[in-house]
């Protein structure tokens, strides 16, 4: 059960950075 909770913890915060980086791409891509 640990290790199930750990493997949701990863890919959640893998899935926010990777928004971070869509929303951060497409600002620039916004200012430019």
């Amino acid at each position: 059960m640990a290790n199930v909770l750990h493997l949701f913890v990863d890919i959640s915060s893998f899935c926010s950075s990777l928004i971070m980086l869509f929303l951060f791409f497409s600002d620039l891509s916004w200012v430019y």
